[in-house]
């Protein structure tokens, strides 16, 4: 499945950033609940529609 999938990993990254900042910040700002879905959805879905539709790199082996 991760092979099929290979910039969620990515997303995961922008995910946990995101949750990280908003725990630092949550003393000073209160984002809404809807900002919230809304960013880990835009980063799961950005990470997938990237997999499918942005062609893997061939791996060129090299003879010695």
């Amino acid at each position: 499945m991760l092979e099929k999938f290979r910039y969620i990993n990515y997303s995961l990254v922008i995910i946990l950033a995101f949750v990280g900042l908003k725990m630092l910040a949550s003393h000073y700002i209160h984002l809404p609940e809807w900002v919230s879905l809304t960013v880990i959805s835009v980063a799961l879905v950005g990470g997938v529609i990237a997999s499918l539709t942005i062609p893997e790199k061939e791996k060129v082996e090299t003879e010695l």
